[in-house]
Order: structure tokens, then C-alpha cells, then sequence
């Protein structure tokens, strides 16, 4: 194990001084290739004359004006049974169930909004058969 620390030493060693060598090679060499170089000419500048053209000032970006929207919730829409009853008495020949009426204080909020939910709690009937309140709702279809 002792022999394995000395050798690993060793050759670090090696490479440090080799690493060192070759490096120096490489200075001289740019030292004398810098010597036989000759030295460059200066030359005029010619410097911007008064009539150049001015830099055009960018247009600044416009900023964004904000954007606002109106939303619209409900909170959980129920037809109990003597709903349904009352949606039913205020149906006609081309809507069996019309709750129009029941909203109708309610609907310009959601009529003006831009975007309104109406949270309906009940399962919806496709057929309006066996309509029910509490426990088991079933409300009808025309309440959507």
C-alpha cells in the first residue's frame, strides 16, 4: 500500500515537471517569433465629419392596456319537488318545464357577465320521466 502512494508521488512528479518543461519551450518560442515579427505600419482614421446622418430615436411601446372581464357564479342550483311542480305550471306546448320566471330577477347578472356558471347540484333527466326533489333528485331536462 506504502508502494502505491510513492509510486502515484512519482508520477504526478513526472508530469508536473514535464507539464513545466513544455511550457517553457513554448514561451521561448513565442518570445522569438515575436522578435522576428515586424512592426505594423500605423495607419489614419478618418474621423465622422459633421453632416453625418443622425441616429433615428426609436419609437417607444406603446403599453398595453389592461383588458377586463365580468364573471358570473351561481351557487348550487336545486329543483326540489315543489320546484319541478312550479317550473311545470309555467311550461307551455314547446317547454314542458320553464323556470324563466324563477330567474328572471337573477338573469341580467348573468345575462351581462362575460362569462357565467351556474353550479347545477342535481343530476339532469334526459326523458323528464320520474322527476324528483330530495332524497333522489332527478330535475328535468329543461332546467338546463
Amino acid at each position: 500500500m506504502r508502494f502505491v502512494g510513492v509510486f502515484v508521488g512519482l508520477v504526478v512528479a513526472v508530469l508536473a515537471v514535464s507539464y513545466l518543461a513544455v511550457n517553457a519551450n513554448d514561451k521561448e518560442a513565442a518570445q522569438v517569433a515575436n522578435a522576428q515579427r515586424p512592426t505594423p505600419v500605423p495607419t489614419a482614421t478618418p474621423t465622422p465629419s459633421a453632416t453625418a446622418t443622425p441616429v433615428p430615436t426609436p419609437t417607444p411601446t406603446p403599453t398595453p392596456q389592461p383588458t377586463a372581464y365580468t364573471l358570473a357564479f351561481s351557487g348550487e342550483v336545486l329543483s326540489h319537488g315543489p320546484v319541478i311542480n312550479q317550473a311545470a305550471l309555467f311550461g307551455d306546448a314547446d317547454l314542458d318545464h320553464d323556470y324563466g320566471p324563477m330567474f328572471a330577477e337573477v338573469a341580467p347578472l348573468f345575462e351581462a357577465a362575460d362569462f357565467s356558471v351556474c353550479h347545477v347540484e342535481t343530476p339532469i333527466s334526459d326523458d323528464n320521466i320520474n322527476l324528483t326533489g330530495y332524497p333522489v333528485f332527478n330535475a328535468p331536462r329543461d332546467m338546463a
